[in-house]
C-alpha cells in the first residue's frame, strides 16, 4: 500500500508540473480563462483533476470515446461534440490529452475535428517510455 501512495504522490506531482506548462500555453477565453478540456475520463484524467486545482486553469469540458455519464460532476461528452475552440458550445484554449493508452488514437480524431495542434497538449504520466527508471509528464505541442 505505501508503494501504492508513494507512486500516486509521484504521479500527481509530475502531472501538476505538466499542467503548469499547459497553463503557460494558455490563452485566456472570451471569458478571460485559462479553460482546458481533458480528453479521456480514466486514472490520468482523475490525477490530472485532482492536480488542476492548484493551477489557474479552469476545466469546461471531458470528452472520452467510451465513457459516459459524468466525471467529477461534469457530463462527459462524446467525441462529435467537440469542435475546434468548443466542446458542446462552450469555449476553450486547449485540449489536454488526459490517455496514455488512446493517445494516438486521440490525435487522429482530434485532426479529423480540426482542431489545431497549438491548441493540443499531450500529458503522458508513468514510467518514461524512452527507457529510463525516471517518472515522467510530458507535454508535447506540435
Amino acid at each position: 500500500m505505501e508503494n501504492t501512495v508513494r507512486l500516486y504522490t509521484e504521479t500527481r506531482d509530475v502531472i501538476r508540473l505538466g499542467l503548469c506548462t499547459v497553463s503557460e500555453r494558455c490563452r485566456l477565453d472570451p471569458y478571460g480563462r485559462k479553460s482546458v478540456v481533458f480528453y479521456g475520463a480514466g486514472d490520468v484524467a482523475e490525477i490530472a483533476y485532482v492536480s488542476l486545482q492548484s493551477t489557474d486553469l479552469t476545466l469546461v469540458g471531458v470528452v472520452d470515446d467510451v465513457r459516459d455519464g459524468r466525471f467529477f460532476g461534469m457530463p462527459i461528452h462524446r467525441a462529435d461534440m467537440l469542435t475546434a475552440g468548443r466542446v458542446a458550445e462552450e469555449p476553450y484554449s486547449q485540449v489536454v490529452v488526459t490517455s496514455v493508452r488512446y493517445a494516438d488514437k486521440i490525435r487522429t480524431s482530434l485532426e479529423a475535428r480540426d482542431v489545431p495542434h497549438t491548441q493540443i497538449s499531450y500529458l503522458q504520466a508513468g514510467i518514461a517510455p524512452w527507457g529510463t527508471k525516471e517518472r515522467a509528464s510530458r507535454v508535447v505541442g506540435d
